[in-house]
């Protein structure tokens, strides 16, 4: 498949010449070296003030004084935020016209993860904990609002797939959707590599270890297991060094 050569969708997402959009035969889209990079080196670098986050969603002038009034999760907040830039007549258009460049360029329309299964293809997984897990996902997705439910499961999924943490400290973290950052696929194969800079309140993607010109670069998201993988992600690893029977 052909290449995309356009290497950001924000103007406060960095990305220099390093990386470009590519479809890859295996891993499908995502970051491609474009010239040789040693590890630790940064590859990607956004201002937090750019990112899908809870901070920008209570500052959208009309969304944020609804969500002061309702004590939503992280996931619910940024899944309602995506939602409203997306879709609502309400939503200012300028304010938030790079974000709609995202949502409408970078994150994709469908995902692949276990409860978008039809009820076929789920029950081949029924006795497993991902048969399970899945069920309890598709409950928690179910509410009440102007949006409909496939609408809602498309942002919810938006936010558990491609969201990131960022350590700020020993005690706090923060949560969001980066743009551009977040087409980074997994391997095992890299260090984890992702970052919060409180000096430049900016987040950075570093390279897991070294890459040649043409490499797919990648990020590692942790020691999950393919149950997790496939319910919150549609994906799985074969010889998965981290599978296990999660007992819930």
């Amino acid at each position: 498949m052909a290449s995309t050569t356009t290497t950001t969708t924000s103007t406060s997402t960095t990305a220099t010449e390093t990386v470009a959009i590519h479809t890859f035969p295996e891993t499908g889209r995502g970051l491609q070296a474009q010239l040789d990079i040693k590890e630790d080196a940064i590859i990607l670098s956004a201002k937090w003030e750019a990112v899908w986050s809870v901070e920008a969603a209570l500052n959208e002038p009309v969304l944020g004084d609804i969500l002061k009034q309702n004590k939503l999760s992280v996931d619910d907040t940024l899944a309602l935020f995506l939602l409203f830039v997306k879709l609502s007549p309400k939503c200012s258009r300028d304010q938030h016209d790079q974000r709609r460049v995202h949502v409408k360029s970078g994150i994709p329309e469908s995902y692949t993860a276990s409860c978008f299964f039809t009820d076929e293809d789920l029950e081949i997984a029924q006795g497993s904990s991902l048969y399970n897990l899945t069920i309890h996902s598709q409950s928690q997705s179910k509410t009440t609002s102007e949006f409909t439910l496939d609408e809602y499961k498309w942002a919810l999924f938006t936010v558990w797939s491609r969201a990131m943490d960022f350590n700020v400290s020993a005690e706090t973290s923060l949560r969001g959707v980066v743009p551009f950052l977040d087409m980074v696929n997994h391997s095992f194969d890299v260090k984890q590599c992702h970052a919060y800079d409180p000096t430049e309140k900016a987040v950075k993607i570093l390279a897991g270890k070294s890459y040649k010109k043409g490499d797919e670069v990648f990020i590692n998201y942790g020691p999950v297991s393919n149950t997790k993988l496939l319910r919150l992600y549609g994906f799985v690893v074969p010889g998965n060094p981290y599978n296990a029977f999660e007992l819930v």
